[in-house]
């Protein structure tokens, strides 16, 4: 895959003309009685029109919260989410629906993210009963009636492997298997030809067969329906076949960024170094050991130094009392570290 982004020296977040999604100093807190998790603290990325770009971490990085934010199906406690351009974080009615149309979530669980009570039709075309207004077919003609309308989700299931998408349609989520459901969710989330998916693990829960069956269909749909892709995943080797971009999320904070290949051949956070060092690869789990082991249970309270200092094998006082901030270390790689590896 081609890439289009182009970032100045200033932060990868920055923004240029090309952006279709961006993120300025956005956070996100939970709050339970006293008790507040920062899942997203002042994250700064950006997403150009065309590409794919990879968020990956650990359970409780926070990469789902950015997801649900980028929809804005949570809202955030401060900061900006520009989309091409305007904030979107205090969207309401029309003017939010109006941006909806544009941006499409794939949940990670085929069984739940489908009603089982709705026909696949019912579950297709709810993005366009939603909108309330007449949508194109395929060829460019007005889908002003029901026959019509059941053509164009013909149309959308053919083109995401249901042949003959007219077998689908009145079939119920139960007779489908688990990549045949997640297939469903494509044409859905395709049908108002957004500009923007934001896929949540969508291969987490299938088998590896029908999960590369899946990757390969949204690589392939991208390419021929020119969308981004923000694609979310605890597993960096899917991640590095599916996005030309990657960013590292450590407790709400984005720690390492760059291009998916420089990112995992050549790590510079030690984070980052764990998770690819725990990576499977055929024939068994890497044998080299990490540097450090995750502690999945630290809480993120609103940390004052490295989100990463608990773990680290290199943790100095700054680390500690300091927020190492992302710079540039050569071409596109960025790192928030004071102790790169390979530094």
């Amino acid at each position: 895959m081609e890439s289009q982004i182009s970032i100045n020296e200033n932060n990868p977040g920055d923004g240029t003309q090309n952006d279709l999604i961006r993120f300025v100093d956005v956070t996100k807190i939970f709050k339970s009685g006293h008790v507040r998790n920062y899942a997203l603290d002042k994250v700064n990325l950006s997403i150009k029109e065309g590409e794919s770009l990879s968020i990956v971490g650990e359970s409780g990085s926070g990469k789902s919260t950015l997801g649900l934010v980028a929809v804005n199906l949570l809202r955030i406690n401060s900061g900006k989410i520009l989309f091409q351009g305007k904030d979107i974080s205090k969207l309401r009615g029309a003017s939010l629906r109006s941006f909806r149309r544009n941006t499409q979530m794939v949940f990670q669980d085929p069984y739940s993210s489908l009603n089982p009570y709705n026909t696949i039709y019912q579950s297709v075309i709810a993005p366009v009963n939603a909108n309330r207004q007449y949508y194109e077919t395929l060829t460019g003609e007005k889908a002003d009636s029901r026959s019509q309308l059941r053509d164009r989700v013909a149309e959308m299931l053919d083109l995401v492997g249901l042949t003959p998408g007219q077998n689908f349609l009145d079939l119920y989520p139960k007779k489908l298997s688990g990549g045949q459901r997640q297939r469903v969710a494509l044409a859905r989330s395709l049908i108002l030809r957004p500009r923007l998916i934001v896929a949540d693990e969508p291969t987490s829960m299938l088998d590896v067969s029908i999960s590369a069956q899946v990757l390969n269909l949204l690589t392939k749909l991208k390419k021929d329906f020119k969308f981004s892709v923000m694609y979310i995943s605890h597993e960096l080797g899917t991640s590095k076949y599916i996005s030309d971009k990657m960013a590292v999320m450590n407790l709400g904070r984005v720690v390492e960024y760059g291009s998916s290949d420089e990112i995992t051949e050549n790590p510079m956070h030690p984070y980052t170094d764990i998770l690819i060092k725990s990576m499977l690869e055929v024939g068994g789990f890497r044998t080299e050991e990490p540097l450090a082991k995750i502690d999945f249970g630290q809480y993120n309270g609103g940390i004052v130094g490295c989100t990463f200092a608990h773990s680290c094998p290199f943790v100095t006082d700054q680390c500690l009392k300091e927020r190492p901030q992302l710079e540039r270390k050569e071409n596109e790689h960025w790192v928030a570290c004071f102790h790169p590896l390979g530094r």
